[in-house]
Formats: C-alpha cells, structure tokens, sequence
C-alpha cells in the first residue's frame, strides 16, 4: 500500500474479509445519488476525484479454508442483516444465536460479544448498497425461507443436532458468500492488482469450479475494472514427476484462458 499510494490520499483503508465491507463505510465512499451515472455501484476514483486502495488477503477473503461457518464477526453480521429481513419474536431470537453460535462458547455470548458492539458500531446503519446486495441474493436464492424454517425448528432448542446442525451449516456458508458477494457488488473497483498471483492460481479457475473462483471472478469481472497480475516467478517448461499436484504446463495454459476471458480456442492456439 505505502508504495502504490502516490496520490497522499486519507482515504485508504484495509479490510481482510470482503464479507466484512458493510463494517468499513470509509471505503465505499459516499452513496451516489438517484439519477446519477452508474445509480448503485460505488463511487470510483474518476467520479470523486479520490483514489482508495483496499488491501484483500486472498487467503481470507476468497477461501472458506474448510470451514462453513466462518468468523464469529461474519455471523453476527449476517444475524444483524437478517433482523431486518425477518423480524424476530424474543423465541426467534435465541434461536437465530443456536444456530449461529459456531464455535462461540454459548448463544449468549455471541450476542454479547459480538452481536450487540457491531450494533453500536454500526449505529449510523450498513451501507444500503450492501443490504440491497444481500437482499436481494438471499432472497433469489432460496435462503431467507430455509434460513426463517429452521429458526422456526430450533425454538426452544438449546444446541443443534442432527440434520439441524448441517442445515444450518449450509445456510450459513450461503449466507456469507451472499455477503461477500454484496460486499463486491458495493465494491465496485476500477482496478484489480493482484500480486503474486501464481499463489493462487484457483482464483483464475472456471468459476463454476469453485464459490472462492466465482467470488474472484465477480470481483474481477465489475463494470470497467481492469484486472493487473503481476508475478516474477517463471513457468517452467517441464514438471518433475514427484513434484506432487504441480504441473506447468496446465497452469500456464489456465492463466492464457483467464487472460483471454475464459475463451477455450485461445489456450489451443498457443
């Protein structure tokens, strides 16, 4: 960051998790107002006149790394967002931290924890331009009805089991990937750098192939970003036949695919 910032720009800022963009406003920028070009996506740099440089961890943002129901930080955002889209009774309440809890010591903690300080840090509200994201996400995709049929099942319960307990793994794993996915949709950027990007060559993947891959691919494909890798590690024109599930010659040809936007006949040509 301290290189890429030429411009003496205040407004920078850093998040690890795109699902966690509704907790730095500074970032987005001002919502654009009705009528204005591009009504819904975030103000650019050619559009404000300010240049913000935002620092993702690949590692974190884009992979679930095997665990389904994220952060502690993801969860009591999602719960909040839900608030509004399902009002609670109390019973509805306690049983939306059940199925939250994760790996939270208790329901209550959770709550108390985490719930209740991001309410305060939130208190001027979440950016519209995520809420609207995740609304209409959840909505399109089936999740806010199992999300309220299993909160209905768990009142009264004080744990999940069972099948309860792998629903509600599911429910959240889509529920973050619709957040981070609003996150991109707020996002917005105008140019993608991505440094070393032979460290994660599964970012430049079939988006079909995986939710980090798409995610990516959302990020990358915003309208007008241009996308920059950059990397000084050459390919080699042969693999050791113990170097494991490494193989040069598949990811130079997944990398001339990605850069000629997914068009097969390009990787056959070279």
């Amino acid at each position: 960051l301290k290189r890429l910032d030429v411009t003496g720009s205040p407004k920078r800022a850093i998040s690890t998790r795109l699902s966690l963009l509704a907790l730095q406003s500074n970032v987005l920028g001002e919502v654009p107002q009705p009528g204005a070009a591009h009504t819904g996506r975030a103000a650019s740099a050619h559009q404000t006149g300010v240049v913000r440089l935002i620092a993702f961890t690949p590692g974190t943002s884009f992979s679930d790394s095997g665990q389904r129901q994220g952060a502690a930080t993801e969860r009591a955002l999602v719960a909040i967002l839900l608030e509004q889209l399902a009002p609670p009774t109390p019973e509805q309440a306690e049983a939306t931290l059940v199925m939250f809890q994760g790996s939270v010591s208790s329901p209550q903690r959770l709550r108390t924890h985490y719930i209740e300080p991001m309410r305060k840090q939130l208190a001027s509200g979440i950016d519209p331009r995520i809420t609207r994201a995740f609304t209409y996400l959840v909505r399109g995709t089936g999740l806010l009805p199992r999300f309220v049929a299993l909160r209905e099942r768990l009142i009264g319960q004080e744990s999940l089991e069972g099948e309860n307990w792998h629903e509600a793994q599911e429910v959240m794993a889509g529920m973050r990937q619709a957040l981070a996915k609003a996150g991109v949709e707020a996002l917005r950027p105008d140019l993608v750098i991505l440094d070393e990007f032979q460290r994660f060559r599964q970012l430049l993947d079939d988006p079909d192939g995986s939710p980090a891959a798409e995610l990516a691919h959302e990020l990358f494909g915003a309208n007008g970003c241009k996308v920059l890798l950059l990397s000084a590690t050459p390919y080699k024109s042969f693999t050791y036949a113990d170097s494991g599930d490494d193989d040069h010659y598949r990811d130079f040809l997944a990398v001339v695919r990605f850069l000629a936007g997914g068009a097969p006949e390009a990787a056959e040509r070279v």
